[in-house]
């Protein structure tokens, strides 16, 4: 910056004659402040003028209006200006009459202050807003209403503009669903609307207003589920659901099924939930011609008092195990050798164990579970030793019912003929025919291998039968 050296030089030898005192430069000729707007809406802005303050001390700095255009060195000693003195307003916007307004200095000047020998210097300046034009307040939303179409609870509205007092304003509002009488409905304004109001002189009382709903039709109200009948039949947990609603109120009534998730019918268990719903076009037919409404339109239904499919052996309380044990035993004991030659053959009949056979995925049936009851048939012919034989009663769709109590529908057992031409599940011993079978492991083949290959098969039996499940 060679400008700058010879001024210096020049200066310094100046300052030598008159005892180099330091030039002060006072900062607030070169402050700019003002304001402009409306009460509560004004802006304020500052101008430091650098320009003019350089310029004005030339003799000093070495530069002069062509200088900060043209000068490399004058624009990069501008620049150095700028950042060395520096200062902003305590508020610049929202301005309102009587706020005062206090510039506040950032100064960064020693190093100009030493380099030029000057000294920087300012008082605090401070200005009371005042004069500004005061907005007129309005109503934002006369002329502004919600307009409804529809009985209460069914009505459906809309916003109207078309009596609008104040073009400058537009709104917010939620209208979706439908309404009653007693509802609220808050419209606000939407945002940007300031500027077209501050040119207006108006500014909005309210940026809100809540509409209360009134006026609409009431209807009268019935029990639309009255004379409806839902059943469920079937065994939980793959009961069946059956509705009839021949004798609801109106013809016009339709009702929808709603399951719960993971259900539908023919896979409902005690304690699930349906829910039967009037659908809208329902609703509406039944508002036009009746001048009625539902007082609700959906209603719940547990299911419940449904037999219980036994599908584990923990779902029976072990006394009414005991009690099917023993009672299928008294048959056994009856009928087994009602077709002996000698039915006093028969010793006794004991109970050895059980299984449970469960469906696969593969199976078709998911609800098709057999509970088979193994028993020891013990014989004695005259005159020979005692013998062992291996019956069966397989149960299917073992249900049990709400005191606890089981029953089933069907179930199946050894067949055969013992007569002059004996087949099917038999075996002689002395020239005597029995059903059954000799060994346990004949049955486990006829059980678990063959019959219940496609099913999982869970078994308990008494000690030396435990072989026989894996």
């Amino acid at each position: 910056m060679k400008r700058k050296i010879v001024y210096l030089l020049a200066l310094c030898a100046a300052f030598v004659l008159t005892g180099c005192g330091a030039t002060k430069i006072d900062l607030n000729e070169y402050l700019d402040v003002d304001y402009d707007g409306v009460h509560g809406y004004a802006t304020a802005t500052y101008e430091i003028d650098y320009e003019e303050l350089i310029t004005d001390y030339e003799e000093i700095f070495g530069f002069d209006d062509d200088d900060l255009i043209e000068d490399e060195d004058g624009q990069e000693f501008y620049l150095e200006v700028v950042e060395a003195v520096a200062g902003g307003l305590n508020k610049t916007e929202n301005l309102e009459n009587g706020d005062e307004l206090v510039f506040e200095w950032d100064l960064d000047v020693e190093d100009l202050e030493e380099d030029y020998k000057v000294k920087f210097v300012y008082t605090e300046y401070t200005e009371v807003v005042e004069d500004l034009d005061e907005l007129k307040e309005v109503d934002a939303f006369k002329g502004v209403e919600i307009k409804y179409d529809g009985p209460s609870g069914f009505a459906y509205a809309w916003l109207d503009t078309s009596m609008q007092e104040y073009y400058q304003f537009y709104y917010n509002v939620n209208l979706e669903g439908k309404f009653s009488n007693g509802d609220k409905i808050t419209v606000t304004l939407a945002d940007g609307y300031m500027d077209s109001c501050i040119q207006a002189g108006i500014v909005p009382k309210e940026t809100s207003k809540t509409y209360t709903v009134s006026g609409l039709q009431e209807l009268e109200e019935f029990d639309a589920f009255l004379g409806l009948k839902v059943e469920f039949t079937g065994t939980s947990p793959f009961g069946y659901v059956n509705w009839n609603d021949a004798a609801v109120k109106y013809d016009e009534l339709y009702f929808e099924m709603k399951y719960d998730e993971n259900t539908s019918s023919g896979n409902l268990a005690n304690g699930d939930v349906i829910t039967m719903m009037i659908p809208d076009y329902c609703v509406q037919k039944i508002i036009d011609r009746y001048g009625a409404v539902p007082a609700e339109l959906t209603k719940t239904y547990e299911v419940s008092g449904l037999d219980t499919l036994v599908m584990n052996f923990e779902d029976v309380a072990d006394d009414k195990w005991l009690e099917l044990y023993n009672s299928w035993a008294t048959t056994a004991r009856t009928n087994i050798p009602a077709n002996w030659e000698d039915p006093t053959d028969l010793v006794g009949v004991t109970y050895i164990g059980r299984s449970i056979s469960r469906p696969t995925l593969d199976n078709w049936n998911q609800s098709l579970y057999y509970i088979t009851l193994f028993y020891e048939v013990t014989v004695q012919q005259e005159g020979q030793e005692p013998f062992n034989y291996y019956y069966y009663y397989e149960l299917e769709g073992l249900k049990k019912t709400a005191d606890g109590t089981i029953s089933q529908n069907n179930y199946s057992e050894p067949y055969g003929y013992v007569g002059w031409w004996p087949y099917g599940d038999v075996f002689s011993v002395n020239d005597l025919y029995y059903i059954g079978y000799q060994t346990f492991d004949e049955v486990y083949e006829k059980i678990i291998i063959n019959d219940r290959s496609n099913f999982n098969t869970e078994g308990e039996f008494i000690a030396g039968y435990e072989y026989v499940i894996q």
